[in-house]
């Protein structure tokens, strides 16, 4: 399958921008994958909600496509500025890793020993517009 691109774009006040992100290789995670595809095609509206300082989460209303099931591959890691999903087994929210969370999101993470985040994609273009949102208020406590 050819790579997948999808843009979203962010506007604040008198700022704008985009952010461009590449979709996992279906041959490593399919049903992530193709989930995500499904979860883009019925979005309504949305919102980068959190700042949790190692990842800034998006909220998406009106969709309540999730996963049924947890799909990851060691060889697509949570590394900076990949997307992964939120919650267990995840979706709709999603997650942008503000730095290498293989750790915090991969195997073994978050009091599981054997659960891990899917990992969706990962911005390829709007590193300004990540970094921009890092500055809002959130971060930290």
């Amino acid at each position: 399958m050819p790579v997948k691109m999808l843009q979203a774009n962010y506007h604040e006040h008198d700022r704008t921008g985009s952010i461009i992100m590449e979709v996992a290789p279906t041959d490593l995670t399919p049903y992530i994958a193709y989930t995500w595809l499904e979860v883009v095609e019925r979005f309504t509206s949305g919102a980068f909600h959190r700042n949790a300082g190692h990842v800034l989460q998006a909220l998406l209303r009106g969709n309540r496509l999730g996963l049924a099931f947890q799909e990851y591959h060691a060889s697509y890691p949570h590394k900076r500025y990949t997307m992964g999903y939120a919650g267990r087994p995840g979706g709709p929210a999603f997650y942008v890793s503000t730095e290498d969370n293989t750790r915090n999101h991969g195997p073994g993470s978050q009091g599981s020993a054997t659960e891990a985040d899917g990992c969706i994609g990962r911005v390829v273009k709007g590193l300004a517009v990540i970094k921009a949102m890092q500055h809002q208020p959130g971060k930290g406590k």
